[in-house]
């Protein structure tokens, strides 16, 4: 006999809200089911319409009044009887109108659509109950299981372990082999960098298998001395060459300003380096006379 826990051994009640909650659904689509085979059958001989049941057919049903109660008698009246007034009629319940459908198809769908909203009100009011017996069951079936959980999860960080010492000497054995100048393709090498875009480098903290082995610790599943030593040494961190900072170049020296040189004279024959727009105006005016 299996003694495994489940949700139904845990909580009884769990199971039945299930149970019932599962008998209504299926009732529920099988109303659907029929409903909407009835919807595209013949009503009449000469009608093949659909039924709508958002719209009341008005033509398809008879209301049926019962007869109305007859009026008891005042207290006034019975006072002036007294002994010999008649004895008080019994209670006659609330009348109710009923719909007497002349279409067959009419009135089956009308059966089923009553039943179809008492079935969605009743899972309205069972779903808040099975959610909250769902979640104490849970918890009661977590800490039942909970130590053979463990031990699972054990096992797979051991394996990762194991494959993360592999991937390593993997990793370390083509490296020689590219130091060394060889093109280790001949080898026809297995797709290592598939498994290093998931694990990462196993020396560091921040890679995948390492952030794996990290949760694993920190939810009570693995202990932290099972990973290897060499995976929690510090990193070396690479020597970097120390160099002597260079000389502070010396200042250029200041160039000596160059001497302008002082303006021709106007004599008529050499004209100055800047000559106002008049002034040369004038000189062509008077070249033009001459």
């Amino acid at each position: 006999m299996d003694d495994k826990p489940t949700m139904r051994t845990v909580s009884p009640l769990w199971g039945a809200l299930s149970d019932r909650c599962k008998e209504l659904s299926d009732r529920r689509d099988a109303i659907h089911d029929e409903m909407r085979t009835a919807r595209i059958s013949p009503r009449k001989w000469n009608d093949r319409r659909p039924v709508s049941l958002d719209v009341p057919d008005q033509t398809s049903h008879d209301t049926v009044v019962p007869p109305r109660p007859p009026k008891p008698p005042s207290a006034g009246a019975l006072s002036l009887l007294g002994d010999l007034a008649p004895p008080a009629p019994e209670p006659v319940a609330p009348a109710t109108t009923t719909a007497v459908y002349r279409d067959p198809v009419t009135a089956r769908l009308a059966v089923l659509a009553k039943e179809l909203t008492e079935i969605e009100e009743a899972l309205k009011l069972i779903y808040p109950q099975l959610e909250i017996a769902r979640r104490e069951a849970s918890i009661e079936l977590c800490r039942l299981v909970r130590p053979q959980y463990s031990a699972a999860a054990a096992r797979l960080a051991a394996a990762l372990i194991g494959a993360g010492e592999a991937l390593i000497a993997h990793n370390e054995f083509t490296a020689d082999l590219k130091g060394a100048g060889c093109d280790h393709a001949f080898l026809r090498p297995v797709d290592a960098p598939a498994v290093n875009r998931w694990f990462g480098d196993p020396r560091d903290r921040n890679d995948g298998l390492r952030r794996f082995l990290g949760w694993c610790i920190e939810a009570g599943h693995f202990d932290l001395a099972s990973i290897p030593a060499a995976w929690l040494a510090p990193r070396p961190t690479p020597a970097v060459a120390a160099t002597a900072p260079a000389p502070t170049p010396a200042p250029a020296p200041t160039p000596a300003p160059t001497p302008t040189p002082a303006p021709a004279a106007d004599d008529g024959t050499t004209a100055p380096a800047a000559v106002s727009r008049g002034r040369l105006a004038d000189r062509v005016r008077a070249a033009l006379r001459s």
